[in-house]
């Protein structure tokens, strides 16, 4: 293994462009769907460290450990699998507009079901919590396409980006 030479040109650092700080802000400001993208992040950005829902459910609702933790948590991990082998034909078919509203009403609908649920049946653990269940499932399946059409329109206001400013912004 030692005597293998790296082969990625790297151009030296005294070569390297570097991009003032107001230069990128005030490239920011001109591109509006980057400026979305950014602001929409610091907002999103706020819950981080939040303990997620399916956590709050699974640990201290239903108290569940072990063997049915597990299986249940590799069961919704593995939703979203099926819909993300399958994104480039939802990509194709639909806009990233229908995509993103498509994703936030079945947020909405999810998260107010799953409110519902434990709001009306919190003495019926077992019926709440296999509602839930089934909830965040079609959750996690409905989450899978929207990121990876966010990640593909992330490129593409990259690309509107160079294309305004004649230059990349980014490092």
């Amino acid at each position: 293994a030692g005597r293998l030479k790296e082969r990625i040109p790297q151009p030296p650092l005294e070569k390297k462009v570097q991009i003032n700080f107001w230069d990128g802000m005030f490239g920011v400001l001109r591109n509006k769907y980057l400026l979305i993208n950014t602001i929409v992040g610091l907002i999103d950005s706020l819950g981080n460290g939040m303990l997620a829902i399916t956590q709050i459910v699974y640990l201290y609702t239903f108290r569940l450990s072990g063997l049915p933790y597990t299986i249940i948590v590799n069961l919704i991990s593995f939703a979203g699998t099926p819909p993300d082998l399958l994104s480039p034909y939802f990509l194709k078919r639909f806009s990233y507009k229908q995509i993103m509203i498509f994703y936030q009403l079945s947020r909405a609908i999810g998260n107010v079901i799953i409110a519902v649920a434990m709001w009306t049946l919190g003495d019926n653990l077992a019926l709440c919590g296999t509602i839930c269940v089934v909830v965040l499932f079609f959750m996690e399946m409905t989450k899978t396409v929207p990121t990876t059409a966010g990640h593909d329109m992330g490129v593409r206001v990259n690309d509107y980006q160079m294309y305004l400013s004649g230059e990349r912004r980014e490092s």
